[in-house]
């Protein structure tokens, strides 16, 4: 097969594995529906320099994501679930065709295919390929920002295609798009002593190429935002986040915890690619693993120093993982220099142990609150997990068996179009508590031109489902002043509502679903209105409400 055929072969594979489905539910709270609905007001008002939230100036992001969900719904007829999730979906394609010709730059062609099928296979690949989250479109140019640099490497010619990408990938999340990767090459070239790379990098001059990149974008938007936008969109999301962040605070060793469940199944296999590889890499290998190496430090490193760690920030480093594990069975396959129990058995130990847990589940599932709300999740989790630890034991026998190909293959298909089953099967079951569609749907056909409030804070899926905006109603003052204008319509959280001290809410016409996250829709009438005891007794008074942009005052 040619590297073209390859190539071809797994852009088709990642697409069949994740366009399928691709709106099979709601966008899901938090991030989903706040960034459709940053979009929609994009496309409904023409402002595109400066994102909007409810009409509220939103400087938690830079434009990009936003430009490429606005470019997907004129592509695909509108903005709905398939439009939104589109660009992540197709950033992850590109990204598995990168994961391949970075490694094929470094190993051999089937090394880079098993890289690939790692890469796209894992747990944390395939849900951010569904996600309209910032963070696969991220992946998806600092892997390419990597290739571009390691495919000029040694030719003399300046790395001008590293840094515009490096720009672009500021435009999609800010700086952490251009100083991970900029930081892998440095520490790659000095551990190398690769004085002329640092040369052909041009750094001064690469440095203002990416600030130009950005300027594009950045220079209007203040012109139009002002300095209270260059401070929070520039000062406060980047520096003031990594050094002080407001939220997400987690231990040094977090990312520890994550990235076994995060990089399922392969991170198992990890040991022995590495062990595979020290022993057995030379030449071009051994640089290609020492990038790869690099680049998973640097990032743990840059990302665990800052108080603030969620798991989605050291997704870009996940090409990498990939190439160490794909490239480390694929040597093991070919020098043979370590033991085949370092593949085989922790892939059979975590099949056996997941087909034990799907036949010890079901009687624990009698009576949990959580399998009554989600019948259908608790009746497929069993057999799915079952057949998820088949999956492993059979790649794990074909390992075993020397058919390393067969066995990378059994898991790099069958994972991900397993996963596509999941979603489409599973996941609309668990809409009821992840979506303000419920709300919004019955928000837009009764608001008219009524305004409209939103206590505590801003809950974008009811907006963008109601394809309205609200004013954001960030205390109990303006909430009663809002409450005084006639005809007023009221979209508040049910256990905000149940703390506000003094005397009731006068509220009739409730319409709520009780189950979508708990927001109702009021219409402000003469009836004093309460929650029914039987919830109210399920609330706990002394939980503080969690207020949500742009009421969090940060």
């Amino acid at each position: 097969m040619t590297s073209r055929q390859t190539i071809g072969g797994l852009a088709l594979l990642a697409l069949v594995a994740i366009l399928p489905g691709l709106d099979a539910h709601d966008l899901w709270n938090p991030d989903e529906p706040r960034y459709a609905e940053v979009a929609r007001e994009m496309a409904a008002t023409g402002e595109f320099l400066v994102p909007h939230l409810s009409g509220v100036v939103y400087a938690e992001k830079p434009p990009l994501f936003f430009w490429t969900l606005l470019l997907s719904g004129e592509l695909t007829g509108g903005l709905d679930e398939f439009a939104i999730r589109l660009p992540s979906a197709l950033a992850a394609t590109g990204a598995t065709v990168l994961v391949y010709l970075l490694a094929a730059l470094y190993f051999e062609r089937r090394a880079a295919l098993f890289s690939a099928l790692v890469y796209l296979s894992c747990l944390k690949v395939l849900w951010q390929a569904r996600t309209a989250q910032i963070d696969m479109l991220l992946a998806f140019w600092v892997v390419l920002a990597l290739y571009l640099w390691a495919r000029g490497r040694g030719t003399g010619k300046p790395a001008w295609g590293f840094w515009v990408v490096t720009g672009l990938a500021t435009l999609t999340k800010g700086p952490v798009g251009l100083l991970p990767p900029l930081l892998v090459i440095l520490v790659v070239c000095w551990w190398e002593r690769d004085r002329s790379e640092l040369r052909r990098l041009r750094i001064g001059r690469g440095l203002m190429l990416s600030l130009a990149v950005v300027l594009l974008w950045l220079g209007p938007a203040i012109w139009v935002g002002g300095q209270s936008y260059f401070e929070v969109i520039v000062l406060k999301q980047n520096a003031t986040r990594y050094a002080n962040p407001w939220g997400h605070f987690r231990p040094w060793y977090y990312y520890a915890t994550v990235l076994p469940g995060d990089f399922f199944p392969w991170f198992s296999l990890l040991p022995g690619a590495l062990l595979a590889g020290r022993r057995s890499f030379f030449g071009d290998e051994r640089k290609g693993f020492r990038l790869a190496l690099v680049w998973v430090f640097v990032t743990l490193v840059f990302f665990s120093l800052s108080p603030g760690k969620r798991s989605v920030y050291i997704f870009q480093m996940y090409p990498a993982l990939a190439i160490l594990v794909g490239c480390g069975i694929e040597t093991w396959e070919r020098e043979r220099r370590v033991s085949g129990g370092w593949f085989t058995v922790p892939l059979g130990l975590l099949g056996g142990l997941l087909v034990t847990a799907a036949l010890l589940l079901p009687p624990y599932l009698v009576g949990v609150e959580e399998a009554e709300l989600f019948p259908r999740l608790a009746a497929l989790a069993p057999p799915v997990i079952a057949v998820l630890g088949l999956l492993l034991i059979a790649g794990a026998l074909g390992l075993l068996g020397r058919r390393v190909g067969s066995g990378v293959g059994i898991l790099g298909v069958g994972l991900p179009l397993g996963f596509l089953a999941l979603v489409v099967t599973v996941l609309p079951d668990i809409d009821r508590t992840k979506t303000g569609r419920t709300v919004g749907e019955q928000l837009g056909r009764i608001a008219g031109q009524a305004p409209i409030g939103m206590f505590p804070a801003i809950e974008a899926g009811v907006l963008f489902y109601a394809e309205r905006t609200a004013e954001p109603l960030c205390s109990e003052a303006q909430l009663r002043s809002f409450l005084d204008r006639p005809d007023a319509l009221l979209v508040g959280h049910l256990e905000a509502l149940h703390r506000v001290p003094g005397p009731p809410l006068l509220l009739d016409q409730k319409i709520r679903d009780p189950q979508t996250d708990g927001w109702g829709l009021f219409r402000v009438g003469s009836t004093p209105w309460s929650l029914p005891a039987d919830e109210a007794s399920t609330l706990d008074a002394t939980k503080p409400v969690e207020y949500g942009y742009p009421c969090d005052h940060r």
